[in-house]
């Protein structure tokens, strides 16, 4: 009967941990029961009416006054979602040993995540301080983390006990970076320097910039410090403090990274692309295509692709020489953090949305969106016998019918 179809659809709904609301108009957003919200499917243009869930759970139907019906796909094998923060994220970071994933937040807190997406730990919340960093030890030792209401970086061991408090800078902290042998710590500063530290707190070095210096970070192999600023520029160091090259933008540039080879420079900001320089000074290219700021650029670790994080709310994956593989959509508010897992498979961003979200790079590859693609082309293809039936021919795909 109707009225034991309705509760059989009830019943799939909370053992899924999921249900539904018509939060935005014209959208179907998805919560957990625990009221953290999932997804906001947009698409309608007009009021949304009714919605339903398959048998399986895994497609949700809305009927909507725009005269259409759209079938929306819950099951994202390729994505996984840490909620847990009660505000923004703004950076996020693998352990070197892929276990953990730190996410650092507006809230205060900083917490700590298995791969599964389970919450493990959460560090001490810092009354009134916003965390805006947070970054592992390559030795996998000590967390540190930027409170950049504060002007500090606290010294976590992965226990959460607090270690040290490196305390000298005269304005916010943007950014912590280790040495690739974890004994020496940079902090950049709304202050316009970068200051390099032992892990007692030990001042060792100050560098400097005419204006705040959003980004540091140390080359692979331990020679060269880059630092990103607000004056437009990006300038290399050797760890003795000498200015080595100074490269220039046409905007504010807010992250550097180095490639795993030590070779190549990647730089991002204001001005919506990426640049790609020769460690000589010499540009490579541009990657364009974001449509607002970047906060940050990384390198996979195999040096083959680039993710970058942006404030039009996406993530973009490209391959090392600009072309670009994909554009990850999923979190509602602006990214500004993002991070590869040791092994290259899974890929971290982080939100102001108050979530981060685990892609499976490993299933963003294109024979796998081709196969995903074909499995659910498949009732259309074997139906229409006007489609194009050899579509897929020669596609591996999941499903089996």
């Amino acid at each position: 009967s109707a009225t034991s179809l309705s509760l059989l659809k009830m019943i799939i709904i909370f053992i899924d941990c999921i249900f539904y609301s018509l939060e935005v108009p014209n959208s179907v957003t998805l919560w957990q029961k625990n009221g953290q919200k999932l997804t906001t499917f947009t698409g309608h243009s007009g009021g949304v009416n009714q919605v339903t869930f398959s048998p399986d759970g895994r497609t949700l139907a809305s009927a909507s006054q725009d005269k259409t019906v759209k079938l929306w796909q819950i099951d994202r094998p390729w994505q996984t979602i840490l909620s847990g923060h009660q505000a923004g994220v703004n950076r996020v970071n693998f352990s070197p040993d892929g276990k953990e994933i730190a996410t650092a937040s507006d809230d205060g807190t900083v917490k700590l995540w298995n791969q599964q997406g389970k919450q493990i730990k959460s560090l001490k919340k810092i009354n009134n301080s916003k965390i805006w960093d947070v970054n592992f030890s390559p030795d996998g030792q000590i967390i540190a983390a930027v409170s950049s209401n504060e002007g500090v970086v606290r010294l976590w061991n992965r226990q959460g006990k607090l270690l040290n408090i490196l305390l000298k800078h005269s304005d916010r902290i943007q950014s912590v970076s280790f040495s690739p042998d974890s004994k020496t710590i940079a902090t950049s500063s709304d202050d316009g320097m970068i200051k390099l530290w032992n892990q007692q707190g030990q001042l060792l070095r100050t560098l400097n910039h005419s204006a705040a210096v959003y980004s540091v970070s140390f080359s692979r192999d331990g020679k060269i410090i880059a630092t990103s600023s607000e004056d437009k520029t990006v300038k290399l160091w050797n760890r003795q403090g000498q200015l080595l090259r100074t490269l220039n933008h046409n905007a504010a540039v807010y992250s550097v990274s180095f490639s795993p080879d030590s070779q190549t420079l990647a730089s991002a900001g204001a001005d919506d692309r990426v640049k790609l320089w020769q460690l000589d000074g010499r540009a490579i290219s541009s990657l364009d295509g974001h449509l607002a700021a970047i906060w940050q650029v990384t390198f996979s670790p195999d040096g083959q692709m680039i993710a970058t994080a942006s404030d039009d709310k996406t993530v973009k994956l490209w391959h090392k020489d600009g072309t670009l593989i994909i554009t990850l959509t999923g979190n509602s508010g602006e990214i500004n953090g993002i991070s590869f897992s040791p092994d290259g498979k899974t890929l971290v961003s982080g939100s102001k949305d108050g979530t981060a979200i685990l892609w499976n790079v490993e299933n963003l590859t294109l024979d796998s969106l081709m196969g995903r693609g074909c499995d659910w082309l498949h009732d259309y293809l074997a139906n229409n016998s006007q489609g194009q039936s050899d579509l897929c021919d020669g596609v591996k795909t999941q499903a089996k019918y």
